[in-house]
């Protein structure tokens, strides 16, 4: 029973064999490392190796949804006839908020608005023209200021098949009496695109003396002063076409 106790005493345990080969080890590869290293040492030098993991995100542009050209100016169209009218009413003034146009003509035929209505601009025309329309109103399109020309405005609303009803601008008609007014717009608007020869211009399938007159009272409270506005005024264009050598 004792040598069985001595043999086995004798024998290391298994974790000293461990030690035993660690301190070899460290012996065996001293010198191993810098050439400044110093002498020997039995100490037992443990390293510890530092892993840093580098992370690159990349950041993928999401596309854009594709670039929608505008549409191509609208094809011309023959004038044909206005009835049954489709027409719609135009004036759109560039204004962004109330009062922001104060003071600016509202004639949107002038040449100052053909960015919004001609095919080398926005071409309102042409859009009046898909939504099948055959007609467009126009408001204050003759009245006190006629010295811009209308010629350009007119033309393409009659390539685009497009009857043009101008109206005139509220003026001047002192006792309701609009003669004087009335025939000194028209004979203005016949010098700036509105007539074409000896005739109006094709493309002005009407237009419209006074807009909404209904709303004027008269001082009596009847009817009287409106309809002397509109006989008036219609008498003043007559006399203007015939002065003109209008048919």
């Amino acid at each position: 029973g004792s040598s069985v106790r001595n043999s086995v005493s004798v024998s290391p345990p298994m974790d000293q064999w461990i030690l035993l080969l660690l301190v070899a080890g460290a012996v065996t590869l001293q010198g191993c490392g810098s050439r400044s290293s110093p002498g020997p040492t039995t100490a037992l030098t443990t390293s510890t190796t530092s892993t840093t993991t580098s992370t690159t995100s990349t950041t993928t542009a999401i596309p854009s949804p594709p670039w929608v050209p505008a549409m191509p100016p609208a094809g011309p169209r023959p004038l044909g006839p206005a009835e049954p009218l489709r027409g719609i009413c135009y004036k759109a003034l560039p204004c962004k908020s109330r009062g922001a146009c104060e003071g600016a003509s509202a004639d949107l035929l002038e040449p100052a608005y053909s960015l919004q209505w001609d095919a080398k601009g926005r071409d309102d025309l042409g859009s009046i023209q898909r939504l099948g329309a055959n007609a467009a109103r126009l408001y204050h399109a003759i009245g006190r200021d006629m010295s811009e020309d209308h010629g350009d405005f007119l033309d393409r609303a009659f390539e685009l098949g497009l009857h043009v009803l101008p109206s005139f601008d509220d003026m001047s008609c002192p006792e309701h009496d609009c003669y004087d007014s009335w025939k000194s717009a028209a004979l203005s608007a016949f010098k700036v695109g509105y007539a074409n020869g000896t005739a109006w211009h094709p493309s002005i399938w009407a237009v419209i003396l006074l807009h909404e007159p209904d709303l004027l009272p008269c001082p009596d409270g009847g009817a009287w002063c409106r309809v002397k506005r509109a006989l008036s005024a219609l008498e003043g264009v007559i006399a203007a076409e015939t002065e003109a050598g209008l048919a």
